[in-house]
């Protein structure tokens, strides 16, 4: 078993990996295949992407087998699998893998998206709210029309 630092745990070796790199494993294992002659070469695409922020040892051999295993079981596709399909680029099983992480990825930036259409709410509504108070101040307000609130008046009126 291999450390958290130099690669994945083969107990539990997808707990620490993003969505995206989960993605990212299974379009390389989709690419190059999967099997014993294979997993340098997973490693090396996943090594080689910028996108990917991990040690350079995470994707050993050992660690991408681990992976493999891992996201086939946890998916169901491994029963899909046929196994001399499995060292094979392109085999179908590995297709529904990426196409799997794909959705679930894009569920993801979907989510990202509305949380920061929310954030972009909440601070155009701080502008409007700070235009309708500048408005309000420009207004003169008729105190004969608003006895009870002279000292709000006087505060409109004093600040033009």
């Amino acid at each position: 078993m291999t450390t958290a630092s130099s690669g994945p745990s083969l107990t539990a070796p997808t707990s620490t990996l993003t969505i995206r790199e989960k993605l990212l494993f299974s379009q390389a294992v989709h690419k190059v295949g999967a099997g014993e002659s294979r997993w340098t070469q997973v490693g090396d695409l996943l090594r080689e992407c910028p996108v990917v922020d991990r040690p350079e040892d995470y994707w050993s051999d050992v660690a991408c087998r681990g992976i493999y295993d891992a996201l086939m079981e946890e998916t169901g596709f491994d029963k899909l699998l046929v196994p001399a399909q499995q060292s094979q680029p392109h085999a179908e099983a590995h297709l529904y893998l990426a196409q799997h992480y794909y959705e679930l990825r894009m569920q993801e930036i979907r989510a990202e998206i509305e949380e920061k259409e929310e954030k972009f709410r909440c601070v155009s509504h701080l502008f409007t709210d700070h235009d309708a108070v500048s408005r309000a101040r420009k207004l003169t307000p008729i105190p004969s029309l608003l006895p009870s609130c002279s000292v709000y008046c006087d505060f409109l009126t004093s600040n033009t």
